[in-house]
């Protein structure tokens, strides 16, 4: 009960006293006459679940629905398309249902990696011809972080977690300039099906013995994952000694002031005994919401709205409900999606075994920003209570906790937070 509303408060709070948000799911009853309101849930993802058949028929048809119905538009769609598995399979499924006038319209469109080693526009390019549909690039300089940084903070109005968030404003910012009012994303498809490494953590360990060496053999063969990383990864999800080890080490300060609760990493960890349990988790209370948040306030800053095929409620309680042998076997994550794709996509796609997460060129834009960095977070007056020093070597400091030292900072300016 206590962990039940610890996430209830961690999804309802904002960085505003007295400013709440809804949970997903639930509504607001405001009585007019006497001025309360009460939040009621009025949809539970767990209570909704059904087993399901474990047919690929049933996958197609829930997955090819979802896409159909998310096209109808009075404007012009388009989609955004990473060259990943989620949105070229929202994109290829998309194109089926469309005239061949009406495909010249669909825009899908793509930000082009700085980083050579994380370029996947070959493969949306391969989605796009395949698809018959126009694609649009773009290639984020650090200029244009630069330039839209202020305009990302006011649009967020809370704090965020990295440099991504203002690569996808740059999206956004992209189809608003090429005419797109509605775009279709891929968000959800890694909590669905099983898409992320940490799963497998879950997967492995629901194994036999003899089975958990063959498995880490495939999924070594079938990812990027090395079998030293799998055996790590799996050790460090599922125990609570190791787990408590790294969460003091990096959040030590928070939980000195029992900000976060070493009960609530037991049940983390124990979660991954049911891969179900997992996923509902992070759909309902720690991945997904942020996720969808940031989503929200970067398309509605450029009067777009965005429809996620993959959160249609209808495919992930399917989703869920299948066997865990439907979404991950012998070293493929996210199965049933890659097999009712198999005919749909190049297979150079839909067997993809490199997986990148939409991930902006953060080294070289922090490495850029350094000195504005360094001088915001010095001169943060809310900061300047947890930090002994003023910064001079931000080197010596993790880039990911600069960052967010950075975006504090950053909104607290923006924001005149007292």
């Amino acid at each position: 009960a206590a962990s039940d509303v610890y996430k209830r408060q961690v999804c309802e709070k904002t960085f505003f006293t007295d400013i709440f948000q809804l949970r997903g799911g639930a509504n607001l009853v405001i009585d007019l006459k006497e001025g309360g309101s009460e939040s009621q849930q009025y949809y539970d993802l767990k209570k909704a679940l059904v087993a399901g058949n474990g047919t690929a028929g049933k996958t197609k048809e829930l997955f090819s629905s979802a896409v159909k119905i998310r096209l109808r538009s009075d404007v012009l769609v388009g989609s955004c398309l990473s060259g990943g598995l989620d949105s070229s399979a929202i994109v290829a499924t998309a194109a089926n249902f469309l005239t061949k006038d009406e495909k010249g319209n669909f825009r899908a469109v793509h930000a082009i990696s700085t980083d050579g080693n994380r370029d996947e526009s070959k493969y949306a390019r391969l989605v796009a011809s395949r698809s018959l549909i126009e694609l649009s690039t773009l290639k984020p300089s650090y200029d244009d972080f630069r330039n839209s940084l202020d305009e990302v903070v006011r649009a967020q109005e809370e704090p965020f977690g990295s440099t991504s968030i203002v690569l996808q404003f740059l999206v956004m910012k992209k189809a608003k300039e090429i005419g797109v009012k509605v775009l279709l994303d891929g968000q959800g498809g890694d909590e669905t099906w099983l898409g992320y490494g940490r799963y497998f953590a879950a997967y492995l360990t629901i194994k036999s013995m003899p089975k958990f060496i063959e498995n880490i053999n495939w999924i070594s063969s079938n990812t990027e994952l090395s079998r030293l990383k799998l055996l790590l990864y799996t050790i460090y999800f599922k125990s609570t000694f190791f787990r408590k080890i790294g969460f003091f080490i990096k959040y030590r300060g928070a939980f000195k002031r029992s900000i976060i609760k070493f009960d609530l990493l037991n049940e983390l960890v124990a979660s991954y005994s049911s891969i179900t349990d997992l996923q509902v988790d992070e759909i309902r209370n720690f991945q997904l919401p942020r996720l969808l948040r940031y989503e929200d306030k970067n398309s509605m800053w450029h009067s777009i709205e965005t429809r996620l095929p993959f959160l249609d409620y209808r495919l992930v309680e399917h989703a869920l409900g299948e066997p865990i042998n439907k979404k991950i076997s012998e070293g493929w994550s996210k199965l049933s999606i890659r097999k009712i794709m198999d005919d749909v996509l190049d297979k150079r796609v839909a067997w993809r075994k490199s997986k990148f997460g939409f991930e902006a060129p953060e080294d070289h834009w922090v490495d850029r920003h350094r000195d504005d960095m360094i001088n915001h977070i010095n001169d943060s007056k809310l900061l300047s209570k947890y930090l002994k020093n003023k910064i001079t070597d931000s080197t010596k400091i993790d880039k990911k906790l600069f960052w967010r030292l950075y975006s504090v900072a950053k909104w607290e300016l923006t924001f005149h937070v007292k």
